[in-house]
């Protein structure tokens, strides 16, 4: 018997990455390697990743079920995503761009909001800054903790 998939009527946007790898398809390397963070509802997590590094488009994927981690769990509200009904999951999310300076937006649970390809001005004013390098993986440097 398959068990239920979960569904979270009103998900509040907290948001866990713990230990997470996944594959980069295009250059059979990781995307990400060992990532690890909290954001908390409300937060705003900037991904400062070189254009076409893999990292941001990787997040994007997770957070929206796409793809699965090859290692590690990614969890909405104490709910690892594997266990989501997907169909569900994807009403609560909403992805938007902004034509002026090119940003990506994600947002889940109407509150925590993950920003691809982030201004200075948005990087300068994230609750969480997550800095990877060139073209791949892991990232080296994280600033604060989500929104208070």
């Amino acid at each position: 018997m398959t068990p239920l998939a979960v569904t979270i009527d009103r998900p509040l946007g907290f948001v866990e990455f713990d230990g997470v790898w996944l594959d980069d398809r295009r250059r059979c390397t990781w995307a990400l390697c060992d990532l690890s963070f909290v954001a908390t509802p409300g937060a705003v997590v900037a991904i400062d990743a070189p254009h076409d590094a893999g990292a941001a488009d990787g997040i994007f994927d997770l957070l929206t079920g796409r793809r699965l981690p090859v290692r590690g769990t990614v969890g909405i509200d104490g709910v690892d995503l594997r266990d989501f009904d997907r169909v569900s999951h994807l009403r609560s999310l909403a992805i938007v761009s902004d034509a002026d300076t090119g940003e990506r937006r994600l947002v889940v649970g109407g509150r925590t909001i993950f920003v691809a390809e982030p201004s200075t001005a948005t990087i300068r004013t994230a609750d969480v800054v997550l800095r990877f390098d060139a073209g791949f993986a892991a990232a080296r440097e994280r600033v604060g903790v989500g929104a208070g």
